[in-house]
């Protein structure tokens, strides 16, 4: 059976994570023998747009000889146990097409797997979805207390430029040439002249940027 090796991590901290989980991946199927494609996935476990995992869980179900996928660890296969993927993966292995394995946590699940093993499974997402949300939980609180604190969170808004004050705390200020073409698109739209086509081509003709919807 052809093995499909997935390394996955879900942020810019973790991308250093990812050779060496290549390297396990590798080295795991060289030792078994298995013909093998690895895919290597940066993008959040909670993410909507999830294209990389997607198109290769579709890709697994649409085989017509069985698979083994295999992930280094538990909280590698996934941090949401209600995801798509998950729910597809696990009906392909209860059908006896594909085998799970996870070869750092010694696990490998088939249609044939005792309750153990499932259990074992089980667990593992269950811990891996707990610390996910704990993190969330963390940012949370740290982003309400910036709030507090009076500093500046995310993205300053068009006509505006993300700064850091004196004290370190970040804010922002007014961009003198976005400003100016936020202020245009006001005046053109309220003189019932331009439409918001019309706006958007001014904005890229004249200012070279592109319209925010």
């Amino acid at each position: 059976m052809k093995a499909y090796l997935v390394a996955r991590v879900s942020t810019d901290d973790q991308k250093d994570a990812l050779p060496a989980q290549s390297y396990r991946l590798t080295e795991y199927a060289k030792r078994r023998g298995y013909e093998y494609e690895l895919t290597e996935i940066k993008e959040s476990a909670y993410s909507a747009n999830r294209s990389q995992f997607s198109i290769l869980v579709n890709r697994i179900n649409q085989l017509n000889e069985p698979a083994i996928v295999v992930f280094d660890k538990i909280d590698r296969y996934t941090r949401n146990s209600s995801s798509q993927e998950v729910r597809m993966l696990d009906q392909l292995r209860k059908a006896n097409k594909i085998e799970l394995h996870f070869p750092s946590d010694n696990l490998f699940i088939t249609r044939d797997s005792p309750a153990t093993d499932l259990l074992r499974l089980g667990m593992g997402l269950v811990v891996a979805q707990y610390y996910s949300d704990a993190i969330s939980d963390n940012v949370k609180r740290r982003f309400e207390q910036k709030l507090r604190d009076g500093e500046w969170i995310g993205k300053a808004p068009v006509g505006y430029k993300n700064t850091v004050q004196s004290s370190g705390k970040k804010w922002v200020e007014i961009d003198t040439f976005t400003s100016q073409a936020v202020k245009d698109a006001y005046q053109l739209y309220a003189s019932g002249t331009y439409s918001l086509q019309m706006i958007a081509m001014k904005w890229h003709t004249e200012y070279q940027m592109s319209w925010v919807k």
